[in-house]
C-alpha cells in the first residue's frame, strides 16, 4: 500500500487494474458510479466523498479522471509507483 498523504491511502490492484483511493479513517460507505468504472465511496451517514474506485485505470484517461474525482489526487506520482 502507497501513502500519498497523511490522511490518504491508495492500493492498485494490478491483477484486475483497480486503483483504490481511501480518505481518512475506514467508515461505513457505498459507492456512486459517476463515470463508466469510476466510482466515488460516499459516507452512509453525511455523503461526504471519502474515496474513489477506478476499474480500469491503466485505460482511463488521466484528464477525464481529473474532471470525475472531486478531490487533488497526483495521478503522475501513483503511475510512478505502480505501472511504471
Amino acid at each position: 500500500m502507497y501513502v500519498q498523504k497523511e490522511n490518504e491511502k491508495i492500493n492498485y490492484d494490478k491483477e484486475h487494474d483497480v486503483l483504490y483511493i481511501f480518505i481518512g479513517p475506514p467508515r461505513m460507505a457505498y459507492e456512486d458510479e459517476v463515470s463508466p468504472g469510476i466510482f466515488l465511496r460516499k459516507d452512509d451517514d453525511t455523503d461526504e466523498v471519502i474515496g474513489a474506485i477506478i476499474m480500469g485505470y491503466r485505460k482511463i484517461d488521466i484528464d477525464h479522471l481529473i474532471n470525475v474525482i472531486p478531490f487533488q489526487i497526483d495521478f503522475k506520482r501513483i503511475n510512478e509507483q505502480f505501472i511504471n
